[in-house]
């Protein structure tokens, strides 16, 4: 509701010019249309107080109260909020899913139902992979090694793959006629293509996978998680997961038994 309040006068702004048109562009980075700060913000809020839990070696049995609070709660506002939107939008005899899915404006249903399910499975990834006894440490980290990847390096990749998936995503529009970058809304052969779409899909998953290993070989270094690294280790008076070499026994305390057991 607040994005849909505040979104007119960002384009007021920009009309108007001079210090206007400045704060335009500051209000435009924190809210107005689809994936700014707020309402996309929420998913790193709640991802930084998941981490502190953890942190802070939190009771299991506190984690999975609150994210099953949260969960369910976030989950029900999704589903009252759709049925609102069904009835709206079945009475002006509009379309649903090009109410949900081509917006300008990130809609609250989906925001409900991606924290709801993400607190949700916060709380059975905590579950199964950082409250287990130590004896069964090695051989989670062996099998989600490809994730744990991903996750040291996740701010440089998230400041590289605009760049490389656009550029991914232009080579296969210049495959398909008209051979050229159409304009943002025209569509192409591409667009309606199946094969090509999966083709798409295999290429796109395939570099990252491939790019995150052999990035791993060298420790992935030069990162900008790496250069943090880096600068902080000098006025870090404990040492890191890095210094230990994210090994769980050296870092984090061995949780009773019967805590694994809630």
């Amino acid at each position: 509701p607040l994005n849909n309040w505040l979104a007119p006068y960002i384009e007021l702004g920009k009309a108007k010019g001079g210090i206007f048109w400045f704060l335009a562009l500051v209000l435009r980075v924190f809210i107005g249309e689809q994936l700014t700060y707020f309402p996309i913000g929420l998913y790193a809020i709640f991802g930084m107080i998941g981490g502190y839990l953890i942190a802070m070696k939190t009771d299991f049995k506190t984690i999975r109260k609150f994210g099953f609070g949260f969960g369910f709660t976030f989950l029900a506002a999704f589903i009252i909020n759709m049925g609102f939107t069904i009835n709206n939008t079945l009475k002006v005899g509009g379309d649903i899913f090009e109410v949900l899915f081509s917006y300008r404006i990130y809609p609250r249903e989906l925001l409900f139902f991606s924290l709801g399910c993400m607190c949700l499975i916060f709380v059975l990834l905590v579950k199964k992979f950082e409250y287990i006894p130590d004896e069964k440490v090695e051989a989670i980290k062996n099998k989600t090694k490809i994730v744990r990847n991903f996750g040291q390096v996740t701010l440089t990749l998230y400041v590289l793959e605009a760049f490389i998936n656009e550029s991914i995503a232009t080579s296969f529009h210049l495959m398909f006629p008209p051979h050229k970058v159409v304009d943002w809304g025209d569509k192409d052969a591409f667009m309606y293509s199946w094969w090509g779409i999966i083709l798409f899909v295999i290429t796109f998953v395939g570099f990252w996978q491939l790019f995150v290993y052999l990035w791993s070989k060298i420790d992935f270094k030069f990162g900008f998680e790496h250069l943090n690294y880096a600068l902080t280790k000098k006025l870090r008076k404990a040492k890191s997961m890095r210094d230990f070499g994210n090994k769980h026994t050296e870092t984090q305390e061995v949780i009773p038994e019967k805590q694994t057991a809630n």
